[in-house]
């Protein structure tokens, strides 16, 4: 089993594959207007749960391919709905889960470029499962 999750990132430069997520520190409202009430995740969790993949593996793997995008590791998925969902996935099964960042489409690569990158990175994370 496998689940990757994908978001946006107005910030992004390229690929950001994410390393952990947090519990705390969500007070900003989504777009329905909605916040958790005791701006954690899961109450009395951990601090930050951490993805069992090899993070670095995969942006190298990236990296050195001819996929035209580059990939960078990262320690802070943000405090919003992408750290939340990976966070509360983390807790279900660390060693199926990874979030990955990308920048909005044409801002910087084409739909067919951060595909191409998204498919070596599943193919990697998929390898990882096997070994």
């Amino acid at each position: 089993m496998l689940m990757v999750h994908v978001g946006v990132s107005g910030s992004a430069t390229g690929i950001v594959v994410e390393k952990l997520a947090h519990n705390d520190g969500y007070c900003s409202q989504d777009v329905c207007g909605m916040c958790p009430l005791s701006t954690v995740c899961v109450e009395n969790g951990p601090d930050i749960l951490q993805t069992d993949f090899d993070v670095e593996l995969v942006c190298n793997c990236i990296n050195n391919s001819n996929c035209g995008v580059t990939a960078v590791s990262s320690y802070d998925p943000g405090r919003y709905l992408c750290d939340y969902c990976y966070y509360t996935s983390l807790k279900v099964k660390p060693s199926a889960v990874i979030f990955i960042h990308v920048p909005p489409l044409n801002k910087l690569y084409s739909a067919a470029q951060l595909a191409g990158g998204l498919r070596i990175a599943i193919a990697t994370l998929l390898e990882q499962i096997k070994s």
